[in-house]
């Protein structure tokens, strides 16, 4: 989706592609694609699920359900087409099973991207910068009973910091959402103090079709700017 310029002087001829990087035009543009819509429409029907529902999308803008391996886990394997993911982060359930005083253990959880989706966008902008996507191609999607998130990018590939250890992430991600009410603004600061890739950015998608970047101001403190 780029526009190609070509700059001639009498010294040399230099022509490239200048990307579109205003995630909020790749945004308007999504929302209206009737297929990613379906995909969105459908995944909203499957919060109340046991298991996690999603897909993934490819540079030919076809979509490919991904397979549950495990309640909140779903495989997805990344090739060189692959620019996004939607999947579902479900609504409480019982999960059938007991703790040692006979009380069920109803499963809770967290309605925002989980560590590990935010490891599968980063490796979708390092599989992007490979095969010569566009990394403001690349997203990914989380469809809840709490809102419909996406993650976009709007650095370059010298931002991408390589060296996170995802292990033992989870631990310090729940603290984010134990001591903050507020999803958007946890999820906000974990990026910012645990991932700190200063081009990974949160947008929600309202029912009404508008979206909105969620961002942190020099206070921490969480701001909304719609996307015009």
């Amino acid at each position: 989706d780029g526009m190609v310029y070509t700059f001639e002087s009498e010294i040399n001829t230099w022509s490239g592609v200048i990307e579109a990087t205003d995630p909020c035009d790749q945004l308007k543009s999504q929302i209206t694609n009737t297929n990613y819509q379906a995909k969105i429409v459908d995944l909203k029907g499957k919060t109340t699920l046991k298991k996690e529902s999603g897909y993934m999308q490819k540079t030919d803008d076809s979509y490919h359900q991904l397979t549950n391996v495990g309640s909140d886990q779903l495989k997805f394997v990344i090739d060189a087409t692959t620019v996004g993911f939607l999947h579902t982060h479900l609504d409480e359930y019982d999960t059938g099973t007991y703790d040692n005083e006979g009380n069920s253990i109803i499963n809770q959880p967290i309605k925002m991207f989980s560590p590990a989706d935010v490891k599968s966008f980063i490796l979708l902008l390092i599989n992007a910068n490979k095969n010569n996507i566009p990394l403001s191609d690349v997203y990914g999607t989380m469809v809840s009973t709490k809102g419909v998130y996406q993650l976009r990018f709007e650095g370059s590939h010298a931002d991408i910091n390589l060296g996170i250890n995802f292990d033992g992430l989870d631990e310090k991600y729940k603290k984010y959402f134990i001591k903050i009410n507020n999803i958007e603004k946890a999820f906000s600061l974990f990026l910012k103090e645990q991932i700190s890739i200063e081009g990974i950015k949160l947008f929600k998608i309202n029912s009404n079709g508008t979206t909105e970047k969620k961002s942190l101001d020099i206070n921490n403190k969480l701001e909304s700017i719609p996307c015009q």
